[in-house]
């Protein structure tokens, strides 16, 4: 049976990532809200501010379909973190989250980052997620979270943003970008440490 790359198939419907917009600030907080792991203490410690700050650094990712946003990412390119990963719990297990973070990803490599770190539950199922995507666990920060790592350079090519080229099209048919095998656990967390390893120097 002839299988279609559900990048690709999403891109053809015109939905897919963008940066995040200011205007897409209340259904980023209430994706923040509705998952079913690693729900927010405090959700005071997570105020719109500074959501804004993250849009006006171009440093979140929102996954849309049809007009609706389904989930965000972000990274924090100052610590080396990723500060967000969340997916609306009605659409998980389609991929979403592995393409969100993808990008999420790319930031921390584009700005100068060779190591990628960020913590969530013992045991969830976001963390049997990062280790499907090749995330190992180093530690345990003071809050009792696991705290997982990934080292940049070799990551899949990220999904093509809206109104961008797809540059899978350049490529031989050998050297495209795999397909997804739908295993998507679920979203992930805000990341609360703040971690300095890793950085490049210029």
């Amino acid at each position: 049976m002839l299988q279609r790359n559900p990048i690709m198939m999403r891109s053809d419907q015109k939905s897919g990532p963008r940066l995040a917009l200011r205007s897409d600030i209340p259904v980023i907080m209430r994706i923040r809200a509705a998952v079913h792991e690693n729900r927010l203490s405090d959700p005071a410690k997570v105020p719109a501010r500074l959501v804004e700050e993250y849009i006006d650094q171009r440093l979140i990712w929102v996954w849309e379909e049809g007009g609706r946003v389904l989930g965000f990412s972000a990274a924090n390119t100052s610590d080396g973190t990723i500060w967000a990963l969340f997916v609306e719990p009605s659409a998980e297990g389609r991929g979403i989250g592995r393409d969100l973070i993808s990008l999420a990803v790319r930031d921390l490599s584009r700005t100068g980052w060779t190591e990628a770190r960020l913590s969530t539950e013992i045991g969830s199922r976001a963390e049997g997620f990062y280790r499907h995507q090749g995330w190992e666990p180093v530690g345990v920060t003071e809050q009792g979270e696991r705290v997982l790592r990934k080292a940049l350079g070799s990551e899949a090519p990220s999904p093509v943003p809206h109104g961008q080229a797809d540059p899978q099209q350049q490529q031989a048919p050998e050297e495209a970008a795999p397909e997804h095998d739908g295993a998507d656990p679920g979203p992930d967390k805000l990341t609360e440490g703040r971690f300095r390893q890793g950085r490049e120097e210029s």
